[in-house]
């Protein structure tokens, strides 16, 4: 069943109820959440209530219920931060699945409560006769769309764009991600020996030690130090068993 006109306010909700117990839908869709509702979405003693009241609509008439809500123009680390409003909406969720764009891509990112979320799927609006609807988008190997740059990648990439050694905060703004993360990349990859401190305190992709590719190169390791002399090693011969003194 699909709502988008009943308006939850501060009065009883009653019509949605009698609705919803006179059509016992196994689904009920409410698109979106601030058309159905007059109080401020930032106030959680104000949002809280109508959480509450869908929770139990779902648990009285056994009925999965759909709410569609919109996200802040800003990013965010997690999809769910991203949601407008109350942090509520994000956590009264048991499955949740946020739509984004990316450059031409539309991608679904699905979290689940009680299991564990998957990996982004992509999407594409198609029509079939029957209106415009979303499904998942079929595409040959040789198009499949490239996997996102990891925050390591990301990092490493902005240092060998650079022309000078990095701060973390420059860091930070070029690979676009998170300080803890951007701490925590940079010290892995200095043990790692990928990324050295520069002389101003910065960071920059390390500079490859010769005489460290000279102990690990396997074909130095093969070929001789210089020409063997005849006569300068004497070949002792072997002895027999039993043949030594006692």
């Amino acid at each position: 069943m699909y709502l988008h006109h009943f308006a939850f306010t501060r009065l009883p909700f009653e019509t949605p109820v009698e609705t919803v117990e006179r059509v016992r839908p196994r689904l009920l869709v409410l698109d979106p959440l601030v058309r159905l509702h007059g109080v401020d979405e930032n106030t959680v003693a104000e949002v809280a209530p109508i959480l509450g009241f869908l929770r139990d609509l779902q648990r009285r008439f056994a009925a999965a219920v759909l709410l569609v809500h919109h996200a802040r123009k800003s990013g965010a680390t997690r999809p769910g931060q991203a949601l407008r409003g109350s942090s509520e909406l994000h956590a009264w969720g048991d499955s949740n699945l946020y739509l984004r764009r990316r450059d031409r891509q539309i991608l679904m990112t699905v979290e689940h409560r009680a299991a564990p979320g998957l990996n982004d799927i992509e999407v594409e609006l198609a029509d079939h006769g029957k209106g415009p609807a979303l499904r998942l988008r079929q595409v040959d190997t040789a198009e499949a769309a490239p996997q996102p740059e990891t925050p390591e990648q990301r990092i490493l990439k902005a240092l060998a764009e650079a022309d000078m050694p990095l701060s973390q905060r420059q860091i930070r703004e070029r690979a676009a991600t998170r300080p803890a993360t951007v701490a925590e990349t940079l010290q892995r990859l200095l043990r790692q020996r990928r990324v050295e401190s520069g002389p101003g305190g910065g960071y920059r992709i390390a500079i490859p030690d010769r005489h460290t590719e000279r102990r690990h190169d396997p074909q130095r390791r093969q070929q001789p130090t210089g020409p063997v002399t005849p006569g300068r090693y004497r070949l002792k011969p072997l002895e027999r068993p039993g043949s030594g003194n006692r």
